[in-house]
């Protein structure tokens, strides 16, 4: 399946992200409305385990999305933190609704990088500690990170697994299988 966000796609190479059979999906633009200090170009594609939302479940906040974004990107452990941490907190800060909202700092996240899995340019391993904006109990999540490179150089994709489930769970093949999948035109 190729998709594209609306008004992006002339600036963006094609590509193909699989979604399982029961896998939800969402595509948004970036920067995201709800982390304004994420600052590329391009788009965010979603693929969500079936058990996702639901608490108690294996797969529950274990996902998969992909950064298409505009030119050259690279990152590093402490600029990969940064954006995450901005990320977690406006994903929590948008679905608090009336509720009163959290001291500050309460997300957490830390990289490093790891030898480079197979087609990427670089690889990362990491975490993130925030609140969970379904339950707003505390949330721990495993992150594994995957820069790549368009072969004519437009755009880079930085793919990411997350799951609060330690990395030799077998929810992480079937997340992998989705970034594996993952393909520029």
């Amino acid at each position: 399946m190729i998709l594209f966000a609306e008004g992006v796609s002339a600036q963006l190479p094609a590509y193909e992200f699989p979604a399982p059979a029961g896998w939800g999906k969402e595509t948004f633009k970036l920067p995201p409305g709800f982390a304004k200090e994420i600052t590329f170009n391009g788009i965010e594609d979603i693929r969500f385990t079936p058990g996702w939302s639901k608490q108690g479940n294996v797969q529950y906040w274990s996902y998969a999305f992909v950064w298409l974004i505009k030119g050259s990107q690279s990152f590093t452990e402490k600029s990969l933190s940064a954006y995450m941490t901005a990320y977690y907190n406006g994903i929590y800060l948008s679905n608090l609704g009336q509720k009163p909202a959290p001291a500050a700092g309460f997300t957490s996240s830390g990289f490093r990088q790891v030898k480079t899995s197979n087609g990427d340019r670089e690889t990362f391993e990491g975490f993130v500690k925030t609140l969970n904006f379904l339950s707003h109990d505390p949330l721990a999540l495993h992150l594994r990170v995957h820069v790549r490179k368009s072969p004519v150089g437009r755009a880079s994709a930085i793919l990411f697994e997350i799951s609060p489930q330690p990395y030799t769970h077998a929810v992480w093949k079937e997340l992998a299988s989705v970034s594996n999948g993952f393909r520029l035109k």
